[in-house]
């Protein structure tokens, strides 16, 4: 049970990030939402032991996740404002304000798990991180800058999933609910293949060996229980 939760926090994380980015053209202002961002995801112990980290970069790692959960707690408390949000119910400012510490928090912490890891042990970050996005967030994960430029993704591609991906939001909580608790993360879940899938789809031949070379060999995503971000949720 603690992992399918897991799971749907992360889904719903996931899910909350990817408009959010879509708004603000790729850019990491909102990602001390994303329970995958570097510093969250590099101190997960499955992630570590993949990366090959020694014991000691992996203590560091942890510390430092540590050290960015209590900085995110700290500086939205001091302004009065909630990290976890429904951008719907801030005001003009408050976006800002979260936008603002957001992206110095990212700053500051980013770079020093960057600087943990060596050049091949980033590189196989970023295949996990992008195993990770592409699972739950499929169509926004492929018309990323970076991933659609990789993938050399045509308009007409481009166009097509983010129909997909309109198609894909507007389905995941349909009116009315759909069930509650297992059911509804079950529901999720094969809601997630689905779409994933049908991006597959768009891609060419070619397209999809490129894909493939993004994600690398392929981890285990059910041992991936992301860290909380917010104090007193547990760890």
């Amino acid at each position: 049970m603690k992992l399918l939760l897991s799971v749907a926090v992360s889904l719903a994380i996931s899910a909350g990030s990817a408009i959010a980015q879509q708004k603000s053209a790729g850019t990491r202002e909102f990602s001390t939402l994303q329970s995958d961002n570097i510093v969250n995801m590099a101190a997960v112990e499955a992630v570590q032991k993949d990366l090959g980290v020694s014991d000691e970069v992996a203590r560091k790692l942890t510390l430092l996740r540590d050290e960015y959960h209590a900085a995110v707690q700290k500086e939205y408390q001091d302004v009065g404002l909630n990290p976890i949000f429904n951008p719907n119910q801030l005001t003009a400012e408050q976006r800002q304000k979260h936008i603002e510490i957001g992206r110095s928090l990212n700053d500051r912490f980013f770079p020093k798990a960057e600087e943990l890891l060596s050049a091949d042990q980033y590189k196989r970050f970023q295949q996990i991180q992008f195993q990770f996005r592409f699972q739950n967030l499929s169509t926004m994960a492929l018309l990323a800058p970076n991933v659609a430029s990789e993938l050399k993704l045509t308009d007409d591609q481009k166009q097509k999933l983010n129909t997909l991906d309109s198609e894909r939001r507007q389905s995941l909580f349909p009116a009315g609910g759909s069930g509650k608790g297992k059911e509804n993360i079950e529901r999720m879940m094969k809601h997630r293949d689905e779409y994933k899938t049908k991006a597959i789809e768009v891609l060419t031949a070619e397209q999809k060996e490129t894909l493939n070379k993004l994600m690398g060999n392929e981890f285990d995503l059910s041992k991936f229980v992301p860290p909380r971000t917010i104090q007193g949720k547990g760890k």
